[in-house]
């Protein structure tokens, strides 16, 4: 199989880029630096991206998506936070108690739902969360049984969820119902035992785009866990995947620098990325937003 090789477009100077996403309207990206807070933004542009200093908040961020209102809506450690239009930073209730639990990874499904799951720094505990938002900053849990919750994704149908639990190395699929936002049926897809399972995005042939943490590598797996292409990635810590552009055509990856347990092997590590792909990606959807009812 021949592996397609992704280019750097912005310089190394994240410690964690995580959360990457593509607001067609606005037609930015938008991603996160995890352990320093910090929001990102940028015009996109195939050659190389212009990072803007966005937002930093007083503890990390998991996760950014764009607001249907013109805001941007953020998982900080352990509760929902709109920044406004107007730049008004909103909290919404603490849902997690203890201090070394944080919400993380988080993504919209095709009706603007936000869901968002849960990790804990130094420990694995069986016990992490996904939760879901519809039109409120509020979180409701829909599972607590996971070891560390990490990339989500929705079939081009709608009808499927995917989530990454990055610990075990499992791709969960569950029956979704996009009228109501449920997720039922749980069970394994597949497992991917060499390297770490991250981010997760889906194209239009509903192949899924996963980030491997450790192995410097986007892969593209079908629903079953088929192994159908290969992106190298020039830093070895690849944590998130989007599509950009008018055609949805150029993927876009996010990278991390590593810590004392996990050094920096490459001189690319915390930087991003882009690649061309021959199938486009699905669309990144906005928040339902605080003054929209979930669609019927």
């Amino acid at each position: 199989m021949k592996a397609s090789k992704a280019q750097q477009i912005t310089d190394p100077v994240h410690c964690l880029a995580e959360g990457i996403v593509w607001d067609k309207a606005g037609e930015r990206l938008w991603w996160v630096d995890i352990p320093r807070g910090v929001v990102f933004s940028s015009p996109f542009d195939r050659e190389g991206l212009r990072p803007e200093l966005h937002l930093a908040l007083d503890g990390p961020v998991g996760a950014v998506v764009p607001n249907a209102d013109g805001g941007i809506l953020l998982a900080a450690r352990h509760g929902l936070a709109l920044l406004q239009a107007d730049g008004t930073l909103r909290f919404g209730r603490k849902v997690l108690k203890r201090a070394d639990q944080r919400l993380n990874d988080g993504a919209c499904d095709p009706r603007g739902r936000f869901f968002v799951g849960t990790v804990t720094d130094g420990r694995i505990l069986h016990e992490e969360m996904l939760f879901r938002a519809s039109g409120s900053l509020d979180l409701d849990a829909e599972r607590r049984d996971l070891h560390h919750a990490n990339g989500m994704g929705w079939s081009p149908s709608g009808t499927a969820m995917y989530l990454v639990d990055s610990v075990p190395g499992t791709v969960w699929c569950a029956r979704y119902e996009p009228a109501t936002g449920s997720a039922s049926a749980w069970r394994p897809a597949f497992h991917i035992d060499d390297g770490i399972p991250d981010g997760l995005h889906v194209d239009a042939d509903g192949a899924l785009w996963i980030a491997i943490w450790g192995a410097g590598e986007v892969r593209r797996y079908s629903s079953l866990g088929e192994l159908l292409g290969v992106v190298e990635v020039p830093a070895p810590l690849v944590t998130s995947v989007t599509f950009a552009g008018e055609d949805m055509r150029t993927m876009v990856i996010t990278t991390a620098q590593g810590s004392d347990r996990e050094p920096d092997r490459g001189s690319g590590a915390g930087a991003l990325f882009s690649v061309q792909v021959q199938v486009p990606g699905m669309p990144d959807v906005a928040w339902c937003g605080t003054s929209h009812r979930t669609p019927n």
